[in-house]
């Protein structure tokens, strides 16, 4: 059965709920209401809701459209194969706490979107989606894949992650967020030849490329974060700091910093 998380939920919804106020405020209010009002259903797609236990495949041979929220059971496995392509609903999300394996190629990529993103690999008009959400102990492995238009890309709670040619892109609030909360020892977030960027012209120069709080181990390398608000930005509090490595990567164009380190304690 899932673990009741209640209060790691409650944050995370206040925070979810803090970003979309301040994208209302600034002038995407009567945008979101026409979005809700007439987000465009995928044609063909097969709906999926609910919790997901046991082993299950997705298959690209059929687009899959998230209806509400979809969550991956500690007892399931989730298998994507490669050039499959979700689309998510207004608000609707992806909890994962089981396994997820998402790998795909060069050639075929895996690509999580919004269903106002009607043509593959263009930039639409964005109709937000909560993003992935890896929870405590789950097990994820991800290879190109495409993230696109989410509040958050990937958000990780005391889950360890390494991710592979990747890209996340036109995100509202964060392309990762990370929080180790009080793991000990830190959990693990790999990022490598990943790329995190806003190429939309209404969303360059917002959101946080990689955001990481308290007890976390993070290695970026090879990866290009470009056109944010804030490239990386760095947390610690009274009793956690976050450890980095930052290698052979590109972090530029951003209106604020490139990597901004904060803390307590």
């Amino acid at each position: 059965m899932i673990p009741k998380f209640a209060i790691l939920t409650t944050v995370l919804s206040e925070r979810m709920e803090r970003n979309v106020r301040r994208i209302i405020n600034h002038g995407f209010g009567l945008f979101l209401c026409f979005l809700f009002l007439a987000s465009p259903l995928v044609s063909g797609a097969v709906t999926v809701s609910g919790t997901i236990t046991g082993d299950t495949v997705w298959t690209n041979s059929e687009i899959i459209e998230v209806v509400d929220f979809v969550t991956v059971d500690t007892t399931g496995h989730l298998t994507i194969e490669p050039g499959t392509i979700i689309r998510f609903r207004l608000l609707s999300k992806m909890d994962i706490y089981g396994q997820l394996t998402a790998v795909g190629d060069s050639a075929s990529r895996i690509v999580f979107t919004t269903v106002a993103d009607t043509t593959n690999g263009s930039p639409s008009s964005s109709n937000i989606w909560y993003g992935l959400r890896f929870w405590d102990n789950s097990q994820p492995v991800m290879s190109y894949c495409d993230i696109r238009y989410a509040l958050d890309g990937i958000a990780i709670t005391k889950a360890n992650l390494e991710i592979n040619s990747c890209t996340i892109e036109n995100f509202m609030g964060y392309g990762f967020f990370i929080d180790g909360i009080d793991a000990d020892p830190r959990i693990d977030v790999t990022i490598n030849s990943c790329l995190i960027q806003q190429t939309n012209p209404t969303m360059k120069k917002t959101g946080t490329g990689i955001y990481t709080f308290r007890s976390v181990n993070l290695s970026v390398a090879h990866t290009e974060i470009s056109d944010c608000r804030l490239g990386i930005n760095i947390y610690s509090n009274n009793y956690w700091s976050p450890l980095f490595s930052i290698t052979r990567s590109e972090i530029r164009r951003h209106y604020s910093d490139g990597i901004y380190i904060q803390g307590t304690g």
